[in-house]
């Protein structure tokens, strides 16, 4: 892996380079921003800790790649949660070659296992359900400018698309050969069981996942990198799973179909 020069960089410092590599946005006016090529620097390690060495390999080939599609959080800075839900959405197309309602589980198992570390589960399901109507005519809006750059073939579908699609075939070796490891709760000490058994998705679910399915695996992988990635746009883990839990309501609107949850 490369070893990485960092400068924090406010915003409009950042729009005048193009000089990098990737950026994290650190507060509102401050980002750090990554440039490799030295000899002497910072250590690109991230997930290594947790997942292996090859973890970070592959997060940094994503993050170095999505660069050009980065710049569209700069320039578009005013229509952040626009050009994130519409991130979510594409990620979860190409994810899964076009199927939203297979895809949407992903988006599911994510939304109610956060909804599991509150003690009035039923309360903060029905705050996001209201929360969710209030913001649908946005959503509706999203999901048609989604529509539109995948049927127009824009560029930012293409872009995420070929990446992901390269990203699935080159760590596929290092999945099957368990050189990328995953968490597993039950060997981690924390005691997320109790926690997820609130879960009525995760009580269905669970019995019928094969953890140890490559594909599974390789899916799993790849929302890691994506979820990295948006952290580094900024956005927040508690906006990330608000975003998540108005996609797959969207769909289960469009698709006349219900996840169960």
């Amino acid at each position: 892996m490369d070893m990485y020069k960092v400068e924090n960089l406010s915003y409009s410092e950042l729009c005048e380079t193009n000089k990098y590599s990737f950026f994290m946005k650190r507060q509102d006016d401050r980002y750090d921003v990554f440039s490799k090529g030295l000899k002497e620097g910072v250590q690109f390690k991230f997930l290594s800790n947790d997942m292996g060495t090859h973890s970070d390999e592959y997060l940094e080939i994503f993050l170095n790649d999505m660069k050009e599609v980065s710049k569209e959080f700069i320039v578009k800075g005013n229509e952040f949660y626009f050009i994130s839900v519409l991130m979510l959405l594409i990620f979860l197309d190409v994810n899964n070659s076009g199927d939203l309602l297979k895809g949407g589980y992903a988006y599911v198992s994510h939304v109610q296992g956060f909804f599991t570390f509150f003690k009035k589960y039923e309360g903060i399901k029905e705050y996001y359900e209201k929360k969710y109507q209030e913001n649908h005519v946005n959503i509706e809006k999203i999901y048609k400018k989604y529509l539109e750059v995948k049927l127009k073939n824009i560029w930012i579908y293409r872009e995420v698309r070929d990446i992901i699609e390269n990203l699935k075939v080159i760590i596929r070796p290092d999945i099957e050969n368990n050189n990328i490891h995953f968490l597993k709760y039950k060997e981690s000490g924390k005691d997320m069981d109790g926690l997820l058994y609130k879960s009525k998705f995760h009580k269905k679910m669970g019995s019928g996942i094969d953890f140890e399915d490559i594909e599974f695996k390789i899916n799993r992988f790849i929302l890691i990198c994506e979820y990295f990635f948006l952290k580094n746009m900024g956005l927040s883990y508690k906006d990330r799973t608000f975003m998540c839990f108005c996609i797959y309501r969207y769909i289960e609107e469009i698709y006349n179909f219900s996840y169960d949850t």
